[in-house]
């Protein structure tokens, strides 16, 4: 399962333009919409794609697969805003692993005018920041992680927020994995010294 990182991205710049961008935006399928994956990438790995096919598709890309393409375009494996209400100019999405970094640079160049402010938070990692593009060119870039980084999450099992109760939880956690072991060896479900 991958981890999820949060982000938020604030769009600035001439209000008709930040309804453009807005308006061309298609939530399900971002960035996609924007910088799509070419379909005969999409389907290189079906059985009817001779090797020498796929040799030519991925010559022709540059990518392996529609997922290499996603990495290498967009920095990420997908974005989803699901649960969330965007408004044009404030846009909240989780994506996989890391921000979309490559994928709001892109979508910068197509709005010239436009300030894209991209702020993240991979918890799972610790690691977060901020970057702001104009026409594709970086104009402030942020990052924490490892002792830099600042959680903010307030979860009660947290190990960064709370660090004594992570270790009871964990401690607990540890007792019951091992009772449900024992439990298994017991009944032959599982063969004594494997888990």
């Amino acid at each position: 399962m991958a981890n999820n990182c949060w982000n938020l991205l604030s769009v600035t710049g001439p209000v008709g333009d930040v309804q453009k961008f807005h308006d061309a935006c298609d939530f399900k399928n971002f960035p996609a919409c924007f910088i799509p994956c070419p379909e005969e990438v999409k389907t290189m790995h079906d059985k009817s794609v001779t090797d020498k096919e796929r040799t030519q598709i991925a010559v022709k890309h540059g990518v392996g697969s529609w997922y290499d393409f996603a990495i290498k375009r967009y920095s990420s494996k997908w974005c989803n805003f699901e649960g969330q209400d965007p408004q044009p100019g404030d846009y909240a999405f989780d994506s996989t692993w890391s921000p979309p970094e490559e994928a709001i640079r892109r979508i910068s160049l197509l709005f010239p005018t436009l300030t894209f402010t991209l702020e993240y938070d991979e918890q799972g990692m610790a690691f977060q920041g901020k970057i702001v593009y104009l026409n594709g060119e970086t104009l402030d870039e942020e990052y924490r992680e490892g002792d830099d980084y600042i959680c903010e999450c307030e979860w009660e099992e947290c190990h960064r927020c709370n660090p004594d109760t992570y270790e009871e939880v964990a401690a607990e956690n540890d007792k019951a994995t091992k009772a449900y072991f024992e439990k298994l060896k017991a009944t032959g479900q599982i063969e004594k010294g494997e888990n």
